[in-house]
């Protein structure tokens, strides 16, 4: 059973499990996994992967798990295992599991062994050749030598690693003696390598190793990669040991083996014993079909050692070491200066590194030509050497270049780390989204600048590292995706240097420098997706600027988009088509990632990282998720210009029994600025980016079907809330000039019901119906208003809305001069509005607004029809009747605390006065109300009133003030574009100004 071959988990990870269907994915990640597709919850799987140098907390792997979610597309850990098991990768991520039940079990014997031999004095040199242009054979080796190491470190020996050029060098002892300790014994791991590029060396017969002989020289162990019947035709000494390298051999086996002949104890063997039996118990436990097979490991070694080079290979070592073996003499003693170094191998793919020599570690690679963003690498210059803010007794400086996911940060800080010119002594890239991948890092880097502490904690890692860089100042450090303040704090150094964080958060203390960044220019973009494509794309000049631009011109989208392009083999204008009926599928789609070494998710998820923060930090506050809900409800309206009055109203409307509704709004926009998902303008208006807009309504029309989904406290209820803010606060689109926002909430909510049309959704095609009729574009007008008194005349009830198109057909043919049909169609109105009843469906403010609305809408018919006549053919008894009326409707809409119509009332009421000759009247009623016009009416009512006002005056004869009043309509019918109100007033003007000659 011990032959069964299990690979290391961090052999498995790097071989098979880095990508899964071309999403990528952290060791850590794979750990969590494994633990899930096992049935452990998160609780279990912290206890599980803890152990004593490094605890770790349940609310990290949670956010492993929110991690792993995000990747997959899933919403539970059920959604998790369906992924695995739909993978090719569904045995591999089982063996793993058993790999890391293994390696706990080796850690516990490692412990134990350690205790026991803790007072032993024992040095271990490992001697290996200079690998270069190796194959895979050298590669499993390198990577078992480092394992070696590593564990050997861990039971307490200190380890001596020797790197040699050629086999012709001499391995040299006794020069790494324990200075100030008792003399230790030695022992030597003598590495036998397979590397064909010194087959021919050796093929000319003239290499020598030669070992000296030494008192405390304990054991000589020969690794052979090679068949095991090689050992046997090499000659015995008593303290040299030969151990096979066999790929049925199993790791931990092999180490064991080396620790038995190091150390005659027999309570290591009886421990030994104990995890044999405790490692054949897990193999047998679970079925053979976990195992990876070779065609999916590339370990069948055993086939391989077929190869004509590995066998002429073979001959070559037993000559090697029989000519070794007749020269070890006691006479012989020979010294050669040879390079000695201590290293860490951290990973297979790092060669080994001299400390001294080193200006740059962990830098990651850039995926593609960096575009544009000369200022704001000028700007992240100037802040670290000339505008940070740290004291000069510190002599350290921290800028943090902060903005939305997919802005382009770590690309922004790669290339300045890359290609600065400044003398930076030391470069080094941290990732810091996760604190256990960094302290991992950070172990390290503590170790490539010298730790050789075999036991350290957390805080001894960070207190080297931080001590090392105060004493090698000039160094340049990136903290890449740092969370928040508190997280990287502990990691921060004190002095000595230069700090760049890339961070979603906008909120750092006032020693730190914030480098804010934003979209590219359109220039920058369209550079970056021609890079991208790699390919003439002069026909398609024209698309390429429309791409960008629906694209908002996101780094992250536009390098989405182009690896689409490029992928796909299609034109721009093939891919907007595509964009246009599935952008949210474009913007999950993460093919791209495999071409990407910096990005980690696709445009669709990557906010959730920043969405997650908001609504933890509502959960510790215990807080509503207002901030989540804010958000939303800008996802649903035109992304720039989003005044907070209008929010406000939404809030109290949503929320009202909120005891302080501004503060409590101006809290939850700061809260979503601070994770930069919000921006403002120069007039504290709020932006939100057009994509984060498109996540957000996916997002929240998958909640409605989903219970886990970060919006799933967002549901039908918000669409309804908001739509009924729109319809009951009709007038506040014209007070703040926001039409826009209607439109695009219009938009958005018929695409969301889309063949489902219903009540709330003619309300709102009503009011956008008016908003056409005040700016005079009639058929626009025309085509929604025809929409809904279609889907009204085939419903039965909603009577209330049947009345109100009826008064909208009426002021319509008003205005285009029919009164016959105009009157028709209020008197129908008026005849509907008498039998309805109010009841649970219908409120007894509505009806009350809805006859003022009538009274006013057959006033203002009254006075077109009697102001087009003569005075003498006037009706004035229609007149006065009016009056009456229109005096109703002011009372009714003071009543219902509608305040637009109370004063379209009120200057309707001066127009029918005027015509009646109660010219004075109109003047002192119309000064009640000054204030509130200049105060609050919108640009339409005050045009309105300036107009009367000025017919009042020339009636008068005050024809300066007419004059004056006159102007100032004008003035507000060119601010509303209304071309045909602009050329009466202009023709009323020239009236005036011809009765002032007179």
């Amino acid at each position: 059973m011990e032959n069964k071959n299990i690979l290391y988990p961090q052999e498995i990870y790097e071989k098979h499990l880095l990508i899964i269907n071309n999403i990528r994915f952290t060791s850590r990640e794979i750990d969590v996994i494994a633990c899930i597709v096992h049935g452990k919850n998160a609780k279990g799987i912290a206890s599980f992967l803890s152990n004593e140098d490094k605890q770790i907390e349940t609310r990290t792997i949670e956010s492993h798990i929110s991690n792993i979610k995000r990747k997959v597309a899933t919403n539970s850990r059920e959604g998790i295992i369906n992924f695995i098991e739909e993978s090719d990768k569904y045995k591999l991520v089982q063996s793993y599991y058993l790999s890391l039940l293994i390696q706990q079990e080796f850690r516990k014997i490692l412990k134990e062994i350690f205790i026991l031999t803790k007072s032993d004095a024992i040095s271990f040199f490992i001697v290996l050749q200079s690998l270069r242009n190796n194959g895979s054979e050298n590669n499993d080796l390198n990577l078992m030598i480092n394992k070696i190491r590593s564990d050997l470190q861990l039971i307490g020996i200190t380890v001596f690693v020797e790197l040699r050029e050629n086999l012709d060098a001499h391995i040299v002892l006794g020069k790494h003696k324990n200075k100030g300790k008792k003399q230790s014994r030695q022992c030597i791991i003598y590495v036998l390598s397979v590397n064909e590029a010194n087959i021919a060396k050796q093929q000319q017969g003239n290499n020598y190793v030669i070992i000296s002989n030494d008192q405390n020289i304990s054991k000589v162990f020969f690794l052979i990669p090679q068949e095991e019947q090689c050992i046997k035709f090499l000659p015995k000494q008593s303290n040299f040991e030969y151990i096979n390298l066999l790929p049925s051999k199993q790791y931990h086996f092999i180490f064991l083996e080396i620790i038995t002949k190091v150390f005659s104890n027999e309570n290591i063997d009886n421990m030994i014993l104990k995890f044999s039996e405790r490692y054949n118990n897990i193999i047998s436990n679970n079925t053979c079909s976990v195992f990876p097979k070779p065609h999916l490991t590339d370990k069948n070694i055993k086939s391989k050692a077929k190869n004509i080079y590995l066998q002429i290979f073979g001959v070559l070592v037993l000559i090697i070491c029989s000519t070794y073996l007749l020269m070890f003499d006691l006479t012989i003693k020979k010294t050669v200066k040879s390079k000695e170094i201590e290293v860490q191998w951290s990973k297979l793919q790092y060669p080994i590194i001299f400390p001294k020599n080193l200006t740059s570690w962990n830098i990651p690679r850039q995926d593609h030509v960096f575009i544009g963003r000369e200022k704001l690498l000028r700007d992240l210059y100037n802040k670290l050497h000339y505008n940070h803010t740290s004291d000069v007794t510190s002599n350290l400086a921290i800028t943090a270049c902060a903005g939305l996911g997919g802005i382009g940060k770590t690309q922004l800080a790669l290339q300045y780390i890359n290609y600065t010119e400044h003398p930076y002594t030391l470069k080094v890239w941290f990732l810091a989204e996760n604190i256990d991948h960094l302290y991992n890092k950070y172990v390290e880097f503590a170790k490539l600048l010298g730790h050789a502490e075999v036991i350290y904690t957390r805080e001894s890692i960070i207190a080297y590292v931080k001590q090392w860089l105060a004493k090698n100042p000039g160094w340049l450090l990136v903290y890449d995706k740092v969370n928040n303040y508190r997280e990287i704090e502990p990691f921060l150094p004190e002095s000595g240097g230069y700090v760049i964080l890339t961070t979603r958060q906008r909120y750092w203390p006032t020693k730190f420098s914030v480098l804010p960044i934003d979209i590219m220019t359109e220039e920058e973009a369209i550079k970056t997706i021609k890079t991208l494509i790699q390919r003439n794309i002069a026909e398609e000049q024209n698309t390429i600027k429309e791409l960008v631009g629906v694209l908002g011109y996101l780094p992250l989208a536009l390098v989405q988009a182009g690896a689409y392009i490029k992928q796909k083999h299609i034109t721009i204008p093939e891919y907007l088509d595509l964009y246009k009926k599935y952008e949210t599928e474009l913007l999950s789609d993460n093919t791209f990632l495999d071409e990407t070494n910096t990005y980690n998710y696709p445009v669709a998820i990557t906010w959730n990282i920043s969405l997650e923060a908001i609504v933890r930090d509502t959960k510790i506050n215990n807080r509503p998720p207002i901030a989540i809900e804010l958000l939303t409800v800008c996802a649903y309206l035109a992304p720039n210009k989003i005044s907070r009055k209008l929010l406000l109203k939404w809030l109290q409307t949503a929320y009202p029994h909120l005891p302080s509704p501004q503060l409590t709004l101006n809290k939850h926009i700061a809260l979503l600025w601070q994770y930069s998902m919000i921006n403002y303008d120069d007039n504290d208006n709020i932006a939100i980016h057009r994509l984060v807009q498109a996540v957000l309504r996916h997002q929240l029309s998958q909640s409605l079907d989903s219970k886990d989904n970060i919006c799933s406290t967002l549901n039908l209820r918000w669409f309804e809330s908001l739509l009924r803010f729109f319809i009951d606060n009709e007038h506040e689109f014209k007070l703040t000039n926001s039409f826009q926002q209607l439109l695009e909430t219009s938009r958005q909510f018929k695409t969301k019901f889309k063949n489902k049309y219903n009540e709330d959704l003619a309300a709102m095609d009503l009011m956008i119906s008016s908003v056409y009729f005040h700016q005079e574009k009639y058929e626009n007008f025309l085509k929604i208003v025809d929409k809904v008194n279609k889907y009204l005349q085939k419903t039965e009830g909603l009577e209330i809305l049947k009345c109100k198109i009826l008064y909208v057909y009426s002021a319509y043919f008003c205005k285009i001069g029919n009164y016959q049909k105009a009157e028709q169609k209020i008197n129908t109105a008026i005849k509907r509005y008498n039998n309805i009843k109010v009841g649970k469906s219908i409120k007894n403010n509505d009806v009350r607004g809805l006859k003022a609305k009538l009274f006013y809408h057959k006033a203002n018919l009254v006075l077109a029809k009697n102001k087009k006549a003569n005075k003498i053919d006037r009706n004035k008894l229609e007149i006065e009747t009016s009056i009456k009326s229109i005096q109703e409707a002011i009372a009714l809409f003071k009543e219902v605390h509608n305040t637009r119509d109370f004063l379209q009332s009120i200057e309707l009421y001066g127009k029918l006065l005027i015509l009646t000759n109660q010219i004075d009247k109109v003047i002192v009623e119309f000064s009640k109300y000054n204030n509130l016009i200049e105060q609050i009416a919108d640009d339409i009512i005050k045009m309105g009133f300036y107009l009367t006002y000025s017919d009042a005056y020339f009636s008068k004869g005050d024809f300066n003030k007419a004059l004056d009043y006159c102007s100032k309509a004008k003035h507000q019918a060119k601010k509303l574009h209304l071309k045909n109100e602009l050329n009466n007033i202009s023709n009323k003007e020239r009236a005036i100004k011809a009765s002032l000659q007179k």
